[in-house]
C-alpha cells in the first residue's frame, strides 16, 4: 500500500471516530452545556475575525485611495 494512500486511510478512519465521539458527546446530557459553551464560543470567534477583516479591508481601501489620488492629480496635469 502506498504511504498517500495509508495516510489518506488512517486520516478518514480519524475522523469517522471524532465524528462518532461527537455525535455520543452531543446525545450526552452531561456534556451538552459544554458543548453549547464550544459552539457559542467558536460563534464569537467567528463575527470577531470577520469584523477584524471587514476593518483591514476598508484600511486598505483607503490606503489605495489615497495612493492613487496623487497618480490622478499627475495624470490630468499631463493632459492639460
Amino acid at each position: 500500500m502506498s504511504l498517500h494512500l495509508r495516510c489518506v486511510t488512517v486520516a478518514a478512519a480519524g475522523v469517522a471516530l471524532l465524528g462518532m465521539a461527537v455525535c455520543a458527546a452531543a446525545r450526552s446530557e452531561a456534556l451538552r452545556p459544554v458543548m453549547v459553551g464550544a459552539v457559542r464560543g467558536g460563534m464569537k470567534a467567528a463575527d470577531w475575525v470577520g469584523g477584524k477583516t471587514a476593518e483591514v479591508r476598508k484600511g486598505l481601501r483607503s490606503l489605495a485611495d489615497e495612493a492613487r489620488k496623487p497618480a490622478v492629480k499627475g495624470k490630468a496635469k499631463a493632459k492639460a
